[in-house]
């Protein structure tokens, strides 16, 4: 094969447009939603980002934790990522909170590295992709026999999680939560599944209903207000609901929730809020970011007074 003579300059051009593209295949790689855990020597947390083009760049939305994603700037130079959260409004006014941080680079198809949190405490970190969402999201599904997860009578097939003081009690057949406490997680775990739950929330309480224990839907006293994701009928920070179809508080609400694969399907007091939409990724405080494995029903309790009542949940087979 006979090559070409180029002159200096030509190649010094060629070398540039060659490196130019070597590095949009390394960062094509970082592209995508990372499923992220944090591991700061005392405790495990679950995280989730997502990196996109930018025109010539890049951006992102980061998930730290709890609460919901949030913008990201995001700098990749071959292999090598950084990520700096850039707060919202609701976090960005407050002064004694500092904006997380990622660094890191991909090694055997993870994303492994080290970052800060909101008070700039380090952390180790390390993620895999999350998987495709179109997988088992679209099956046909044969409905099984209805489970009833709540027998009105006490805590039976539920346990509590973490250190703060358990407030669930079973009271005239309502699992009712006191004030703030522990959070409550079905024993049984669940893959695809109809539910039907009933929720009563106090004036300015709050708390969630998380399906496989990783996807909130909101369970707070959001009556009147434009529909958004952080509240009812939403999927926490991430889908956005049609309409509010919240009562107000003190009043009892219906919702049926509906997950086969990553496409949910909520229903709040017979208005559809989440017409089968694909989830993007975990919420804030999922349990773990194992997303191809069942998980159970958790109830939010850490946040202050809830009540739930007939909790039936139908398993596909």
């Amino acid at each position: 094969m006979k090559f070409s003579c180029l002159s200096r300059g030509k190649t010094t051009v060629a070398f540039a447009a060659f490196a130019l593209a070597m590095g949009t295949v390394l960062a094509g790689g970082l592209e995508g939603r990372w499923n992220v855990t944090e591991d700061n020597g005392k405790r495990k947390s679950n995280s989730w980002l997502e990196i996109t083009r930018d025109g010539d760049g890049w951006k992102g939305l980061f998930l730290h934790r709890g609460g919901h994603p949030m913008a990201a700037e995001v700098t990749i130079e071959g292999k090598e990522l950084k990520v700096t959260m850039a707060p919202d409004d609701a976090y960005a006014n407050r002064s004694n909170r500092k904006s997380p941080t990622l660094s890191g680079k991909l090694e055997s198809g993870k994303l492994v590295g080290t970052g800060t949190s909101w008070n700039g405490d380090p952390f180790k970190w390390t993620s895999v992709r999350a998987p495709d969402r179109s997988v088992g999201s679209d099956r046909k599904v044969e409905w099984g026999t209805p489970v009833t997860l709540f027998n009105g009578k006490n805590l039976s097939g539920w346990k509590t999680l973490g250190t703060r003081e358990n407030q669930w009690k079973a009271v005239d057949g309502i699992l009712t939560n006191q004030g703030t406490g522990a959070n409550l997680r079905t024993v049984e775990e669940f893959r695809d599944f109809k539910l039907h739950i009933e929720f009563k929330i106090p004036a300015k309480s709050n708390s969630g209903i998380y399906l496989r224990g990783r996807y909130e839907t909101q369970v707070a006293d959001t009556h009147g207000m434009e529909p958004f994701s952080r509240g009812v009928g939403g999927i926490y920070g991430h889908l956005t609901p049609s309409v509010n179809a919240a009562k107000p508080a003190g009043e009892w609400n219906t919702v049926e929730a509906t997950l086969i694969g990553y496409r949910v399907t909520l229903v709040v007091n017979g208005q559809t809020t989440i017409d089968g939409e694909l989830l993007p990724g975990i919420t804030g405080g999922a349990l773990d970011t194992n997303e191809t494995a069942p998980g159970p029903i958790m109830l939010q309790g850490d946040h202050g007074a809830v009540y739930y009542r007939n909790i039936v949940l139908t398993p596909a087979k």
